[in-house]
């Protein structure tokens, strides 16, 4: 049977307002935290709600890693697009890693 994988970022707003049937969705699945920032908030949010990520993904740390820079974190312009392509086909090939095991 192949895992379910929950991406946080699609959890985050409920999660971090406490709502109780998106805290237990984040303890029932395997999670992968996608953190954008240098102090990995959402891994932090996460263990705060007693879950484990079995990954911690920091977005800068990966760009950087691949020299890819992005202009302007707000906007998209031709190297934010080139950063989020790269980092779309990253987190969908980390997905599909922890599916087949």
């Amino acid at each position: 049977m192949k895992k379910q994988i929950i991406p946080y970022p699609y959890v985050w707003g409920d999660t971090s307002a406490d709502r109780d049937g998106f805290k237990n969705l984040i303890k029932k699945y395997p999670i992968i935290a996608i953190s954008g920032c240098d102090g990995d908030c959402t891994l932090k949010i996460l263990e705060q709600k007693g879950v484990k990520p079995i990954q911690n993904i920091n977005l800068m740390d990966e760009l950087n890693k691949k020299n890819l820079k992005p202009t302007d974190v707000s906007r998209l312009d031709d190297n934010g697009e080139i950063c989020v392509e790269y980092m779309k086909n990253k987190i969908k090939n980390e997905i599909k890693r922890v599916e087949n095991k």
